[in-house]
């Protein structure tokens, strides 16, 4: 399977520097330039969609749905009935934030990472209209519900995947399908290995759960294959439960990830985070299922080469709402070529 986990096109409330979790902001013209963008690359580099799936926020649909629109086949779809529908699925929302939908994360600043855990800058439950945010727990049963009926069963077709979906959704998206991936299964690209780990680095220093985030329409690249014949992972699996080590503790069992390159953790010592990064794989490894036999290649972290030379219109137009019915200037030039 190739996999792009996509984040969607700049949207009115990125702009107004807002959370919009559950708020359906649309995106801005410079966000519909960036969508295009994003398709019309991907296209360009030969990448063929079998499979769209998108948040169904209007941000995340628009931005699937420009992507699929700059597919060859797109263009002759009366011919090629078979071209993929993007597929909508409120388990891609993003997290919702509760009281903090709509406010200023300027003036209440929130640490993504955490994600729902304790985050001291939301509204306090003795606040009046005070809405609870939402649980990093039940953002993992989402995404867990989407891996289990969407995604996970394409592996062996194989298919070219989109997911467009949010920030913080994407994250957790990885993290999740990380925990189901044994520990040596996971590989960077060389090319790309060099760039994540910094000078002086190398493969070994990059750890995989910890990438960073998406910009708008920045996408992470993966692709997967079959290292191991479905038959002998299913004998290697029964020989292992037979021997009392088909636990998920064990070697590269579920919940084990790359060792930290921070260079604040102490040999022998873990940090806050990652304890209760850890407390999470453990509460979760025992509820997925293991992808053992196949490898994972991380081919591409954030990529904005699309966006290279992509200028925001002048004059507010740029950070004003989309509006599909308004006619483009490309649009107009190259009807006027064609009379």
């Amino acid at each position: 399977m190739h996999l792009f986990l996509i984040r969607h096109g700049e949207t009115v409330d990125n702009v107004a520097q807002v959370y919009a979790g559950t708020r359906d902001s649309a995106l801005t013209n410079h966000g519909y330039h960036q969508a295009t963008r994003l398709g019309e690359h991907l296209a360009g580099a030969g990448v063929r969609f079998t499979h769209f799936f998108a948040s169904d926020k209007t941000r995340a649909r628009v931005t699937a749905e420009r992507v699929r629109a700059a597919q060859p086949q797109a263009a002759t779809a009366a011919a090629a009935p078979g071209i993929p529908a993007v597929v909508q699925t409120p388990l891609l929302r993003e997290q919702d934030f509760g009281s903090l939908e709509g406010v200023s994360f300027v003036a209440r600043p929130y640490d993504f990472a955490r994600a729902g855990r304790k985050a001291d800058a939301a509204p306090r439950p003795d606040e009046p209209g005070f809405v609870e945010m939402e649980t990093r727990e039940s953002i993992n049963a989402r995404v867990d519900a989407f891996l289990n009926a969407h995604l996970l069963p394409l592996l062996d077709v194989p298919p070219v995947v989109a997911v467009v979906s949010h920030g913080i959704t994407l994250m957790v998206l990885w993290r999740q399908l990380l925990l189901r991936l044994p520990r040596a299964s996971v590989a960077v690209h060389p090319e790309l290995a060099g760039s994540l780990a910094g000078a002086g680095g190398g493969t070994a220093a990059v750890d995989v759960a910890r990438l960073g985030g998406w910009s708008n329409t920045g996408y992470l690249e993966l692709h997967f294959a079959r290292a191991v014949p479905p038959r002998e992972v299913a004998e290697a699996e029964t020989e292992a439960e037979a021997e009392g080590a088909g636990g998920a503790g064990g070697a590269g069992g579920a919940g084990q990830r790359p060792a930290s390159t921070s260079p604040d953790a102490a040999p022998g010592r873990k940090t806050a985070g990652e304890e209760e990064e850890e407390e999470e794989e453990e509460a979760t490894s025992s509820t997925v299922a293991m992808l053992r036999g196949w490898t994972t290649t991380i081919r591409t972290v954030n990529g904005r080469q699309h966006l290279s030379g992509l200028k925001r219109t002048g004059g507010g137009v740029g950070s004003a709402t989309h509006d599909d019915k308004q006619k483009t200037m490309d649009a107009f030039v190259k009807r006027r070529k064609s009379e």
